[in-house]
């Protein structure tokens, strides 16, 4: 009985030990967020730090504002050729906004360039997202690239650009790019 007693406390062991290891969260390669609280090598291409303002973001105490002057907000730029020598096939850009005035006008930007020429450029509205002012709202889109050979010459930029005259603010950015 005791020999049982041993055998069945020892697998239990072996099977929690297993199933903690493949419960642990793999760390992604291909993924990238920024809570605006570090924004070194973050940048929407537009020189747009100024756009960084101290306030309550979704979290933390950093968040960016675009408004009717500064249209471009903080967002992310990388060349693919430093991911990946494989064909990305999809990116998922996804931040936080929160706005005052329903009738704020701002889309979530992805681009994609080679050798200083556009290959794509999207646009999803907040329009889509947005329901309520002064609460913070996921915002998300998910693109597809062109067939490519290699990721190489191509990089990919991601952001707000407010096209209203609404200020809208943004925080917590992710980026996640699918081979």
């Amino acid at each position: 009985m005791k020999s049982q007693f041993n055998l069945f406390y020892t697998l239990l062991s072996v099977s929690a030990i297993v199933f903690a290891s493949c419960a642990e969260e793999k760390k992604n390669d291909l993924a990238f967020f920024n809570d605006l609280e570090n924004v070194k090598g973050w940048t929407g291409g537009q020189n747009n730090e100024h756009t960084i303002i101290k306030g309550v973001g979704h979290s933390g105490q950093y968040l960016s504002r675009t408004d009717s002057v500064y249209q471009y907000g903080f967002g992310f730029k990388l060349n693919l050729s430093d991911l990946s020598e494989q064909p990305i096939k999809k990116i998922k850009a996804i931040t936080w906004i929160n706005v005052s005035d329903i009738r704020s006008d701002a889309g979530l930007v992805i681009t994609l360039d080679s050798a200083g020429k556009n290959i794509l450029w999207t646009s999803k509205s907040i329009k889509d997202f947005v329901k309520k002012t002064d609460e913070w709202t996921e915002v998300s889109s998910e693109v597809e690239f062109p067939q490519m050979k290699t990721s190489k010459d191509y990089s990919v930029t991601a952001y707000i650009w407010n096209t209203g005259k609404f200020p809208v603010l943004s925080d917590d950015c992710s980026i996640e790019f699918i081979k």
